[in-house]
């Protein structure tokens, strides 16, 4: 970098001057700044419209499903032993259950404590054999097959337990077995991972053949001792067992259910989850529900029409052409309070008449008020005939309920709101004939398809191609551009102003000799 020379000479103050020469030559810089910004704003924009329709989508994906609408509820007289939900093909009534036993997996855990090579409480990195123990194998069967496990002289109690855990069949397909070895208790606990009676494992001695069988004692007496902690163990097998309950219907006799792989199952619609062993009966209600259907579709409302008014208001909010992004420069000059009130009115209006909101917004009033084809025209086949009408045109669409007429359609024809709510399409792809849970659900990704071309997912800045993203990443190509230009324009103006510094004060020398010598002369 060239020497640069302040005014000495001339007396003026370059630096202001090279400042003020280089505010006009920033002007187009600072607008493709300006522009970023406000592409930048447009886009968090668009992606805070993604993230508030994603979550409606999310929470009323269940308007597409029928157990939504099934319209009967489920109470045990204790959950705390057995709890329960019902399904759409309950019958109302009471059953009774009765909890025999659990469903359990196979499982061991060792009876003691279990002791290292000094006969101590052993650790998880203490070395399962003895300085005079050999090197061994043995296997572990399951019902998905059988794996051999060598202890070798480098195994600790940890390494021993990952091994069992990572055993594979001879199709290196997992058994099944979890097993941890822990610190503070220093026992082995080993289990299936699936409870049910084909739920097993056991320990087996291999056979080499030898008539000599020390080895296969001391393989089967290292499984009692150094895993099971015991031993005088009558067995190296271990079995889980199936869940049973004697189960009465609301109408008819006591049956016996023995075949229970799961402590959660369904039994003529209801499912059941049991949570413990009980010498007490308990009693399960299923009910007409219908106040749980209703409380959908209300909430269903209530937060479409908080969606219309917040997406109405950004297509409607208004653009101050006269507030564009603030410049650094700018802001050094304004109280925080200022910029805050001036980058209100520079947000506002970024998505004032986008026609990705508008149509969605048009979209979702069809969705939800065209009649269901396929669905007769004297049955429930437009949301209007359960109470439920579009408002003013002007108020976005919103939705007004009738709950008296809502209420009387989910008593008297149950299904046929459901079927209005969750009817497939006899086409694939034929919104027409699509129930309004489907509808919804499809034009809800649909837009949120076209947000993410537009600005990309929330979330996510490194990488984007979305239209906005290729856009911003193009203007910052632009501004790398001009900064380069700007700095050789300022070096420039720098030489320039040294130049004639330097030149002005050659001239004073010059004048000063002159000077001298005159009055030498004279």
């Amino acid at each position: 970098m060239s020497m640069r020379i302040g005014g000495l000479a001339s007396g003026m103050d370059i630096d202001m001057l090279v400042k003020q020469l280089m505010q006009a030559e920033r002007a187009p810089l600072n607008k493709l700044y300006q522009k970023r910004q406000t592409l930048e704003w447009q886009r968090d924009a668009y992606r805070e419209v993604n993230l508030s329709l994603s979550k409606f989508r999310d929470a009323y994906a269940k308007l597409r499903l029928q157990s939504t609408f099934s319209g009967y509820s489920a109470t045990s007289s204790n959950a705390n032993v057995v709890s329960a939900k019902a399904t759409m093909s309950a019958i109302p009534g009471t059953y009774k259950i009765e909890v025999v036993q659990l469903a359990k997996a196979a499982s061991v855990t060792s009876a003691n404590a279990l002791k290292n090579a000094s006969n101590e409480n052993a650790k998880a990195n203490d070395k399962v054999l003895s300085e005079n123990d050999p090197e061994f194998s043995f296997q572990i069967e399951t019902a998905k097959g059988t794996a051999t496990i060598t202890v070798t002289r480098s195994d600790t109690f940890a390494t021993l337990a990952q091994k069992i855990q990572n055993a594979t069949n001879s199709d290196k397909e997992s058994l099944g077995l979890r097993a941890n070895f822990d610190n503070t208790t220093s026992r082995f606990f080993i289990s299936a991972k699936e409870p049910g009676d084909d739920s097993w494992f056991q320990f087996k001695v291999i056979d080499d053949g030898d008539e000599d069988t020390s080895d296969e004692e001391f393989v089967q007496q290292f499984i009692k001792e150094k895993i099971l902690g015991d031993p005088s163990a009558s067995s190296l097998k271990f079995e889980g067992q199936n869940a049973k309950v004697n189960y009465t219907p609301p109408s008819g006799n006591m049956i016996v259910v023995d075949n229970l792989k799961s402590n959660t199952f369904t039994i003529n619609g209801v499912e059941f989850n049991l949570h413990t062993v009980s010498s007490e009966p308990m009693y399960v209600k299923v009910a007409s529900d219908p106040e749980g259907i209703i409380n959908t579709i209300k909430d269903f409302v209530e937060k479409y029409n908080e969606l219309v008014d917040q997406l109405s208001n950004l297509i409607k909010e208004p653009k101050y052409r006269d507030y564009p992004p603030l410049t650094e420069e700018q802001k050094e000059e304004m109280k925080e309070k200022e910029i805050e009130l001036w980058e209100k009115k520079a947000k506002s209006g970024l998505l004032r008449n986008d026609p990705i909101i508008t149509n969605f917004l048009n979209q979702m009033r069809r969705a939800i008020y065209d009649p269901i084809e396929g669905i007769p025209a004297n049955e429930l086949n437009q949301i209007s005939k359960i109470g439920i009408t579009t408002g003013n045109y002007l108020s976005g669409g919103k939705l007004e309920i009738d709950e008296d007429k809502l209420r009387a359609a989910v008593l008297e024809d149950p299904d046929g709101v459901m079927k209005l709510f969750t009817k497939s399409a006899e086409k694939n792809g034929n919104t027409a004939q699509m129930g309004i849970g489907e509808r919804i659900y499809a034009t809800l990704n649909t837009t949120l398809s076209d947000l993410r071309d537009k600005a990309g997912s929330p979330g996510y800045t490194s990488g984007d191609q979305s239209l906005l993203g290729k856009s911003i990443y193009t203007l910052n190509d632009q501004i790398s551009d001009w900064e380069v230009r700007l700095a050789k324009i300022e070096s420039r103006y720098w030489s320039q102003f040294t130049a004639m510094e330097e030149a002005l004060n050659k001239m004073n020398q010059q004048s000063l000799w002159m000077q001298q010598n005159l009055l030498n002369f004279g």
